[in-house]
């Protein structure tokens, strides 16, 4: 981070009217299982293992998604096993559309609200019928759906196949649930 980006977040912290230690320690409390994930599935942090990635989601994965199908939803497989390590769904139900991510590392999921010209990240709060369908399908399948601030802060691996920690540059939660890219998809 250099020093007119540290010098934004510091101000932006004392905006809200929060202390560093605040800020870290929410961060801390929402990652400690979803770390644990990481380092299970991986097994080291400099050296990772990808074992674990199978092209095929498991079999309650696609009975649900078949469920959705039955209500009327779209679904298309927009993955790509070389960056994901996580099964990506295109979903679409009457005007709506979406990209739902499935991690492989654990039961963790990212709703992506997809507009004309945008994608917001949803936690469900303000959830249209549709988008209700879909986290009931969650439900069913015991994933929950991580926020910004979680998918945000920094992992615990320092590599991955083509990501490396270097100076300021952290892998961070999205990338090692979910998708290998340097840019974080609501930046």
């Amino acid at each position: 981070m250099n020093a007119v980006t540290l010098r934004k977040v510091t101000l932006l912290v004392a905006a809200l009217g929060v202390s560093w230690t605040h800020v870290a320690a929410q961060c801390a409390s929402n990652v400690v299982g979803v770390r644990s994930s990481i380092q299970s599935k991986y097994r080291s942090q400099d050296d990772p293992n990808f074992d674990f990635i199978q092209p095929s989601p498991p079999r309650d994965i696609g009975e649900g998604l078949d469920e959705l199908r039955r209500g009327g939803f779209e679904v298309r497989d927009f993955g790509d096993l070389n960056v994901d390590v996580s099964y990506v769904y295109s979903l679409k139900h009457e005007r709506e559309a979406w990209r739902l991510c499935l991690s492989m590392v654990g039961p963790y999921a990212a709703l992506f609200r997809l507009t004309r010209n945008n994608s917001v990240l949803t936690t469900g709060a303000g959830a249209t019928a549709s988008e209700r369908a879909i986290l009931r399908f969650l439900g069913a399948i015991h994933y929950r759906l991580l926020d910004r601030r979680t998918l945000s802060c920094p992992s615990n691996l320092r590599r991955m196949r083509q990501l490396q920690e270097s100076g300021s540059r952290r892998i961070v939660i999205w990338q090692a649930i979910f998708r290998e890219e340097e840019r974080l998809p609501w930046r």
